[in-house]
């Protein structure tokens, strides 16, 4: 099965009857925002996103790469795409020898992404649904999840902060939470092995 989208995605296009079912969830919840072949068209747009994060995206952004340290070596994985400019921003920041790898069900949000990211980018993208990645055990330094767990039944949300990173790896994720009846924007990172921890604001320290 094809599932690896070679650069750039103008150039490959995977067989249909190969390509992984979309998750039942994602097609009747989601379709609107990233199934629709105008999806990418309407909400791939860097001021739409920060409305729809009420003004948060560059900082949830900036919390992530400044966890990392803006240096990421060996091997990242991010688990689904993300409309605006966080996987660049991410590009940008791969060490030399290291690479950043991004897995999403859906091809047409590949594409999309594979239009942002330059030619010669320490990039592979997988065509993969998060709740059933390819990946051997520990093949991963790190995972990030960005605003992807709320989207997703309580089954699956638990295996994708744990799969396919080494022992000791770290994970991040950005997501939406309700404080005191206003939901709110929250980012923290979370050690793949230690399980769920309790959730921190943004302005607070990251999980170790």
């Amino acid at each position: 099965m094809k599932n690896q989208l070679d650069r750039p995605a103008a150039t490959c296009v995977a067989v249909k009857d190969s390509l992984p079912d979309i998750p039942h969830y994602l097609q009747a919840h989601y379709w609107w925002a990233y199934v629709h072949p105008r999806a990418v068209h309407i909400f791939e747009r860097q001021w739409l996103v920060n409305l729809i994060l009420w003004g948060n995206y560059k900082r949830l952004c900036n919390a992530v790469l400044h966890d990392y340290g803006h240096d990421l070596g060996g091997r990242t994985l991010q688990i689904a795409c993300a409309y605006g400019d966080l996987t660049p921003r991410l590009v940008d920041c791969v060490a030399p020898g290291g690479s950043l790898e991004i897995a999403d069900i859906l091809p047409i949000q590949l594409e999309n992404l594979a239009k942002k990211l330059p030619k010669d980018a320490p990039v592979q993208l997988h065509c993969m649904d998060s709740a059933a990645l390819g990946f051997a055990d520990a093949s991963f330094d790190r995972a990030l999840l960005f605003f992807l767990l709320h989207e997703q039944p309580q089954a699956v949300r638990e295996k994708n902060a744990r799969r396919g990173a080494a022992g000791g790896a770290s994970g991040w994720h950005a997501d939406h939470r309700r404080l005191r009846a206003a939901q709110q924007n929250e980012s923290h990172a979370l050690p793949l092995e230690a399980g769920p921890r309790p959730a921190r604001a943004l302005c607070a320290r990251p999980v170790q």
